[in-house]
């Protein structure tokens, strides 16, 4: 009996997942217009804006998020695109995999703090894991920025359950261990 109930214990521990989606915006009524914009799509909060633009566009269409300035100047030392994503219950979650256009850098905001630089070589591994933010950035002294992302799949961590759940298959072999008394 003692390692049935183990075996239950511990295949709930092993068995939570992480909710994972896709979030590809098809669900997102398209816009366009000036910087910035929020959208919210299946429980995560993107915030995109541009520093300048002639004319700024920032919107989102069933190909994903974007944020497109140019400078009809030439150089620009100071333009700039980011999407800032954040889950909306402000919890942590999982990069696994994304599509991205134009970007030029990824960085994380680590669960308890501290920032980490990304890269796409390493997308779903290490540093893509226990996020509480993720801003993809692009800023370059030519006459145009752009980042666009779309079919993100992200893993929504259920840190309070998963280690509930864990404790209590490790109780369980606590208790299976626990000699006798006689």
């Amino acid at each position: 009996m003692r390692t049935f109930i183990f075996l239950l214990l511990f295949a709930s521990a092993v068995t939570t997942q992480a909710a994972t989606v896709t979030i590809d915006f098809e669900e997102v009524a398209p816009t366009s217009g000036m910087s910035p914009i929020t959208v919210e799509s299946k429980g995560y909060e993107f915030y995109a804006t541009t520093s300048f633009g002639n004319p700024p566009d920032i919107g989102v269409s069933s190909n994903g998020i974007y944020a497109y300035g140019e400078n009809n100047f030439g150089y620009c030392e100071t333009c700039s695109a980011t999407i800032v994503m954040e889950r909306l219950d402000s919890g942590v979650f999982s990069v696994n995999s994304l599509n991205s256009i134009g970007a030029g850098s990824f960085s994380g905001t680590l669960n308890g703090g501290g920032t980490v630089n990304l890269s796409l070589g390493s997308i779903g591994t290490g540093d893509w894991l226990n996020l509480t933010q993720l801003v993809v950035y692009d800023a370059n002294t030519f006459d145009d920025n752009y980042v666009h992302i779309d079919n993100i799949n992200v893993s929504a961590v259920p840190v309070p359950a998963a280690v509930w759940l864990f404790g209590s298959a490790l109780a369980g072999l606590g208790w299976i261990r626990r000699k006798p008394t006689t």
